[in-house]
């Protein structure tokens, strides 16, 4: 953990020293071997300067409309007498989709038509962007001609939308013309000669990607990346086929995905910041890709982007294993707070010269801090979790707020702070990311920090091997027991839409430390397992009642047990999701004013639960909406369950819960134990409304 002086440029925490000291590349320079193999190219500004220097023999990889291996090399295709037909629309989609490839072009685009189709390829050596389309347009016209950025611009900026613009060879020039409701033009260029030749390798078979997901992982992989030069390359993204991840760094912050398949079984490095278009690829139709010894292609018809991949040396990430039992504090961000700090931490003061430092206090409350001082001015402000439930502590830790919120935009909820400092940890099934922590040195006064330094710190005695797993069994023993009662309470809570169920991100948490508490006991240790901890299960058999179609058009089944409780079944299970309680349930309760109490199922468990309608007023319109109430378990076996974990909780670790979740603790036992053995309510039963109802009879 580095420190952050108020007389640096910025701040510069880093994961260097948790991983392995010595791994330095070989090389700080790497000839491009995939695009280009040909050649002295020394840089990338040597290659744009010296690319109209003829002679140079250059190999280049992308798609060719035939997909047949040819010879890459330095050509003229451009015929006598060519005579092509283009609509302005293709060139117009041509020049905003190669925004990026046109900055640091080879001499612009070239253009290839065929009778009736048109290939456009601008490239910069390293990468190549391909365009192809239908052309009805040019029925007859063939030939090639390098079409420069200027002139293209020019075109597609010229008036009128829907127009056809002819190109003909004129000697040493290409001709443009085209006209618009009377209006005609022409503009006249220079085309160049020398362009690289555009082939495929034969043999070679796209396969596809799942595209939303790769573009969701990404886009967060690309912002964990940077340009500055270390003994690392971390201006890449690592896309490991083995393993199925997509892991990137900057030095500060890791990022891994997991269960990505990509059709390779080996590691490449996919560069970032450079002219990949996420926008073409990623945001609709069908994403493909291939690798071969060279070159990684991506395609989305009608682009295709292909690259040379990166070599170099990634960090060894592997070796930021960090230990369940060093935890200081553990907390599960609540939909509802994480709503709240998304929108309100980037509004608390900090001076953004400090990476935009953010200080959590974990004491009776769970506390944020910002401040941010002036000359003459000193501006603070806090902000207080009210759903957020921790243990651990007391602690307080200051990070980057951008770190942050970057992982809860992503989904990130739990949030593990190590002793001593160690990498911030959020970890979830599809993912984990990993940030450092800062501390902060005001060296406002000098002879006081040297006084500091001069006092010779106290002797601590290191605890002892068997001291230190004494201590993680019981953190880990700890934090089972809490993540069971977590658990249990997010069970009564319904899928929001969009979203894993909480509960499922808690099984999750709970998994890995009982993995964790059995990697570290013996048998005979007395530590809970897995199947312990977990609750028990109902066992129903369904009646299907009807079909329904939810909001985004899946048709699923309203079904009912032998007992009477009703749920949703999809073609992956039997579950009732807050989608459907919008969605299906409420139109269903539109004619029933009076309070009822529904019997449902979902997360594997029967629950009771209370609902009434309640008018509210917009002005002079009045709106009924439907208000649940607290789930209530239906079976007296798992409210047993339930009080047996948070009474061993209890008993066990109850000096060590935070105030505010010892209470809760306490108020949730007394209401199991109301509940235990409380006669059955009388419930509604949804099928005489679902007969009642047209749309629905």
């Amino acid at each position: 953990m580095h420190d952050i002086q108020k007389r640096s440029n910025g701040i510069e925490p880093c994961l260097s020293h948790f991983l392995m000291n010595g791994f330095h590349r070989e090389s700080n320079q790497y000839s491009p071997m995939g695009l280009c193999q040909k050649g002295d190219f020394k840089s990338r500004k040597t290659v744009t300067a010296n690319s109209e220097q003829k002679g140079d023999e250059i190999k280049q990889f992308d798609r060719s409309r035939e997909e047949s291996l040819g010879d890459l090399e330095q050509t003229d295709k451009r015929s006598n007498n060519m005579r092509l037909t283009i609509r302005k629309g293709h060139l117009a989609e041509i020049y905003s989709g190669m925004a990026k490839m046109l900055s640091n072009c080879w001499h612009g685009v070239r253009i290839e038509s065929a009778p009736g189709n048109i290939r456009a390829v601008g490239t910069n050596i390293n990468e190549a962007i391909v365009y192809e389309a239908e052309s009805p347009e040019n029925e007859n016209g063939e030939g090639t001609f390098i079409l420069p950025t200027d002139p293209l611009k020019e075109i597609v900026n010229a008036y009128g939308s829907d127009t056809v613009i002819t190109f003909s060879d004129e000697e040493e020039t290409i001709k443009a013309e085209w006209e618009t409701k009377g209006l005609t033009s022409s503009l006249t260029f220079q085309s160049k000669d020398d362009f690289p030749e555009i082939t495929i390798p034969g043999g070679i078979i796209f396969k596809p990607l799942e595209r939303d997901r790769f573009r969701t992982e990404y886009l967060l992989c690309a912002k964990c990346t940077t340009e500055e030069r270390t003994r690392f390359d971390l201006d890449c993204i690592v896309l490991d086929g083995e393993n199925n991840k997509m892991v990137a760094t900057d030095g500060r912050q890791v990022y891994g995905a997991n269960g990505i398949a990509f059709p390779w079984k080996d590691s490449c490095f996919l560069p970032t910041g450079k002219c990949f278009p996420e926008k073409l690829l990623l945001s609709s139709g069908t994403l493909e890709a291939v690798k071969t010894e060279k070159v990684l292609v991506f395609r989305n018809r009608p682009w295709t982007y292909s690259v040379t991949p990166k070599e170099g040396s990634f960090p060894p990430i592997e070796k930021l294993a960090i230990d369940i039992g060093d935890t200081e504090l553990l907390l599960n961000v609540s939909e509802t707070d994480a709503e709240k700090l998304i929108e309100l931490l980037p509004h608390l003061p900090g001076n953004k010269k400090r990476c935009w430092a953010i200080t959590l206090e974990a004491r009776d409350n769970l506390t944020f801090h910002g401040e941010s001082s002036g000359t003459e001015s000193e501006t603070k402000g806090e902000l207080v979790l009210t759903d957020t439930t921790w243990i651990g502590g007391p602690c307080k830790s200051v990070f980057s707020r951008e770190f942050f919120i970057r992982a809860l935009k992503h989904g990130f909820r739990s949030f593990r702070f190590p002793l001593e400092g160690g990498p911030i940890v959020s970890e979830s099934e599809t993912g984990k990311y990993i940030f450092m922590p800062m501390r902060v040195i005001d060296e406002e006064d000098p002879e006081e920090e040297a006084s500091e330094d001069s006092q010779k710190p106290e002797t601590v005695r290191k605890p002892t091997p068997a001291e230190v797993r004494e201590l993680r069994i019981e953190w880990s023993r700890y934090e089972a027991l809490w993540l069971v009662t977590e658990y249990a309470q997010s069970l009564g809570r319904a899928k929001a839409r969009n979203s894993p169920p909480i509960a499922t991100q808690i099984r999750f948490q709970l998994e890995s430390v009982a993995e964790h508490l059995s990697d570290l006991t013996d048998k005979h240790d007395d530590c809970p397992c897995l199947e312990e901890l977990l609750p028990p299960q109902d066992e129903l058999e369904w009646e299907e009642i009807g079909d329904f179609a939810r909001a985004d058009g899946t048709v699923v089944t309203l079904v009912r047990s032998e007992d009477g409780f009703f749920s949703i079944q999809s073609e992956e299970e039997v579950n009732l999701t807050a989608m459907d309680v919008n969605g299906i349930l409420e139109p269903l309760l539109s004619q029933i004013w009076k309070p009822s109490c529904l019997a449902l199922y979902y997360n594997g468990q029967r629950w009771w639960i209370d609902t009434e309608h309640a008018i509210t007023r917009k002005g002079k319109r009045a709106e009924r909406q439907l208000v649940v109430g607290e789930p209530r378990p239906a079976s007296n076996e798992f409210i047993e369950w339930e009080i047996g974990i948070f009474q061993r909780l209890i008993k066990e670790y109850g000096d060590s819960l935070p105030t505010p979740g010892l209470a809760n603790t306490e108020r949730r036992l007394e209401k199991l134990q109301t509940w235990l053995n409380q006669q059955a309510p009388e419930t509604l039963d949804l099928l005489p409304l679902c007969l009642s109802l047209p749309a629905t009879a």
